[in-house]
């Protein structure tokens, strides 16, 4: 048997930082814990024991009910609770009493059963007073239903017992009546849920965990995900067979990684007995370590990586190689944590392994501070695309962990603050789309909308005096032409004569069908977006030349307004030169749309902050672009729910979008991961949605990343975000094409052409090279670490997406590099 203290009291500590000894605090004074067995340095995954903390004054005392140290000695329950119970439980006045209250304390995954859930309540006799003593922990195991397993710690033996009525009740209430079957809040893979009889809302809590390992230096990519960008880095030794003795040199340190806590020649060096795991055994040796003098429990030990080693807490290491094994298995395919332990634990027993491999949240928390020293830069670029990709494809993902672990670091871009902007000016603007009366727009759009205008011609069929259902349909537009012009003529005479000339009886009496393109312009002019999404300024710029020269080698210049350029093209076909109509309306569409970026220009060309050109930890922020941040969020006051969510649904109008926006994020979760890729599928930056994807998350990655707005913005709902980026900043997006690409495109039944980038393949020859669907692909390899991501913290979460988007990336860029196999 150890001693209670010193190297015992470690093992029991680590323990409890690993989550390998589960710790809660259910109220302010009273706590949970697994029990002890100290002689084999292990929790008792079945016995549970409760404690209770009283406040004397400035002093604290701790009872705790566990079977150990029986004879009157603390136990380490105390101990700890006594030595970081300020740390990990500070005091909060206002926490809630859960006196006779049945507690959900812990809900984990069952890694065995499908749909299935180990439980475990703290349940008070409800006959007794509230005291430590007077508490026991109940097991349930299986569905959400309750028909599993139910062990009651006091009374294993038994079927069945009083304590466990309650939590039986707790868990119907808890999933019938509040919650969607399997939803709950979690935290580093513990659901944590408190629910009584009187629907009390606080929140067990559990110790924070070790984030960081006695390897302290910075260690390179994986061999296999090296790009040229890295440039030459010492290689890691692989270690087959590691050294007996590991001695102490001056890169040694502590894991707290204070001033004071690194080698001294004046601190008395120790030795203690490791193992090192490697990919097929692990291996027992000696670590040499001193006293950290800065530090209560620390040990100050050799960093290992120029032994091509990993030191997580100076008794178990890891081979730098088994660390890189489990990077390339979960960024290949879906591979949780437990997954790849029990795979791990297999082929040790094959090898014949004197020892068996560690437990997975031992292996989990060393993977992660592994992580953390991981030099993943530089990798958020393609070389194809530049630093800054001028065309863009966003897409809202839904990896999303529980909204009970958001920290107040998390800062996407949509943040706003004391340095940003205000701009009291920038309000709604209404009729901004070119034909401006809706009712006109209506019945063109009912007019035009459907299979080609075309009187039908006589027959002598026995059946032709029976039209037909298309026929009839067909009639019915043709007999809406007629009032519609004198409206148009309202509006201006160039569009009164156009669509006499073009869908007049005159056409249709030709028994000629009415050209598509001239079909397909009106439907543009008539559509419900703002004239700027038809044409922006720069293809404005390039009208305005064509109408000073209306030449043929100059027909070019109107490539990038595909519904112009195809109207214009037949002209030239037929006449050798654009139509007096053409001509006059392509002079209004000009004038008029003129006029509507006019009335959005209020403010000039966003400046660049040079105070703001450094990178943001986004460790903590959960923004990681691979270009600094260049300006803050700007406010806009005059815009009324400006700092409101998109909301799901649809128009109610029914004449806009019916695909506006939709509840991505399941109950509780975070609103998912905003992306952004290039063309050739390498991702430039991520953020994490705290609450629902909406407009502004583009927005405001695109407005405070690129110095310059993006040519081309790709993204699901384009038609929606390019009147909310032109409203708020119309000379930064001024030339930024935004489009719905050909996946996407299909529920947008309700938009205009100009929102889609089909529209632009023909005309515009720069487009057909872009691969729209490179998002998508880079989403569904995103989907891999969906449930590993959605029972993690959030440090936790947002480390672990980067380390699977940077060696995504870097297997592309090796590809372009010809560097993969």
């Amino acid at each position: 048997m150890l001693s209670d203290s010193g190297e015992a009291y470690l093992v029991f500590l680590e323990a409890i930082h690993l989550g390998e000894c589960a710790f809660y605090q259910l109220d302010q004074s009273l706590f949970v814990a697994n029990g002890w067995n100290i002689r084999k340095s292990e929790a008792v995954r079945q016995g549970w024991c409760h404690l209770q903390r009283t406040d004397i004054g400035t002093m604290s005392s701790v009872v705790c009910m566990c079977r150990e140290f029986t004879n009157g000695d603390q136990c380490f329950h105390q101990r700890f609770l006594l030595d970081y119970g300020e740390q990990e439980f500070p005091i909060e006045r206002n926490m809630q009493d859960v006196q006779n209250i049945t507690i959900l304390f812990s809900r984990t995954w069952d890694t065995l059963l499908e749909d299935s859930f180990i439980n475990h309540f703290s349940v008070a006799n409800s006959s007794s007073h509230n005291t430590v003593k007077n508490r026991v922990v109940v097991e349930y195991s299986g569905d959400n239903r309750g028909g599993g397993n139910w062990t009651c710690v006091k009374e294993p033996s038994a079927n069945s017992c009083e304590h466990i009525k309650h939590p039986k009740q707790t868990l119907r209430r808890l999933f019938d009546g509040h919650l969607p079957p399997g939803d709950a809040t979690a935290s580093n893979e513990v659901i944590d849920v408190v629910f009584d009889r009187t629907e009390i809302n606080t929140l067990a809590k559990s110790v924070a965990g070790v984030s960081t390992s006695v390897t302290h230096k910075p260690l390179p990519p994986p061999v296999w995900a090296q790009i040229a960008a890295d440039g030459r880095r010492a290689a890691v030794p692989v270690v087959r067979s590691p050294p007996a003795l590991i001695k102490l040199d001056q890169s040694a340190a502590c894991s707290c990684r204070r001033d004071g806590s690194k080698y001294s020649n004046a601190i008395r060096i120790e030795k203690r007995s490791s193992v090192v795991y490697n990919l097929l055994e692990a291996h027992q040796i000696t670590t040499e370590v001193q006293k950290c003098p800065v530090c209560p429990h620390g040990y100050i030990g050799p960093d290992g990586t120029d032994l091509g080693l990993f030191n997580y807490n100076n008794r178990s290491w890891f081979t730098i190689a088994i660390l890189d094994d489990y990077t390339a298995h979960f960024t290949k395919s879906e591979t949780p944590f437990v997954s790849w332990v029990a795979s791990t634990a297999c082929r040790y027993q094959t090898c014949s392994s004197a020892m068996p491999f560690v437990k997975e949240k031992l292996f989990r928390a060393a993977w992660f501070a592994y992580a953390r020293l991981l030099q993943l830069d530089r990798d958020m670029s393609c070389s194809r695309c530049g630093p800054t990709p001028n065309v863009t494809i966003w897409d809202g993902v839904t990896l999303s962990f529980s909204q009970k672990n958001i920290l107040p670091t998390l800062r996407p871009p949509t943040t706003v603050n004391e340095s940003s902007e205000s701009k009291p000016a920038i309000k709604p603007e209404a009729t901004l789309q070119l034909i401006a009366e809706r009712a006109v727009r209506r019945e063109i759009v009912t007019i035009l909308q459907g299979p080609t205008l075309q009187l039908p011609k006589a027959s002598h069929s026995p059946d032709a005096s029976k039209p037909t259902t298309e026929m009839t349909n067909m009639m019915q537009r043709i007999q809406m032409i007629p009032p519609v012009i004198p409206k148009l003529c309202e509006i201006d005479g160039s569009l009164a004569d156009a669509f006499d000339k073009w869908f007049g009886f005159g056409v249709l009496f030709s028994w000629k069908p009415v050209q598509a393109p001239h079909q397909e312009l009106f439907l543009q002019l008539a559509a419900e977006e703002s004239a700027v999404q038809f044409i922006n300024e720069r293809a404005l710029h390039n009208l305005k030349q064509f109408l000073q020269h209306p030449l043929r080698h100059h027909t070019s210049l109107l490539r990038l307004c595909p519904a112009i350029s195809k109207v214009v093209n037949i002209d030239f076909e037929s006449f050798g030169s654009p139509s007096k109509e053409t001509f006059e309306v392509l002079k209004w569409i000009y004038v008029r749309s003129a006029l509507i970026l006019g009335r959005l220009k209020k403010y000039g060309f966003p400046e660049i902050s040079p105070a703001l050109s450094w990178r943001d930890d986004w460790r903590k922020t959960g923004a990681c672009y691979g270009m600094p941040q260049v300006r803050n969020r700007p406010r806009y006051p005059g815009i009324p729910r400006e700092n409101s969510a998109d909301l799901g649904g649809i128009d109610l109008r029914g004449e806009g979008c019916q695909k506006f926006y939709l509840t991505y994020s399941e109950n509780r979760k975070t609103g998912g991961l905003m992306v952004v890729w290039c063309p050739h599928s390498v991702c430039y930056g991520f953020h994490i949605i705290p609450r629902s994807e909406g407009r502004n998350d583009v927005f405001s990655a695109i407005f405070t990343r690129w110095k310059k707005a993006p040519e081309v913005v790709i993204y699901d709902f384009a038609c929606a975000l390019q009147p909310y980026c032109m409203l708020r900043e119309p000379e930064f997006f001024a030339n930024t094409l935004f489009v719905i690409d050909a996946f996407h495109a299909k529920g947008h039944t309700k938009c205009g052409r100009a929102s889609f980038l089909t529209n632009y393949l023909e005309t515009n020859p720069d487009l057909i090279l872009v691969n729209s669907s490179a998002g998508e692909s880079g989403n569904s390899g995103i989907r891999r670490i969906r449930k590993s991501v959605s029972y993690m913290s959030q440090d936790r979460a947002i480390l672990y997406t980067r380390v699977f988007l940077s060696i995504w990336n870097r297997q592309r860029i090796r590809k372009m590099e010809g560097l993969s196999h």
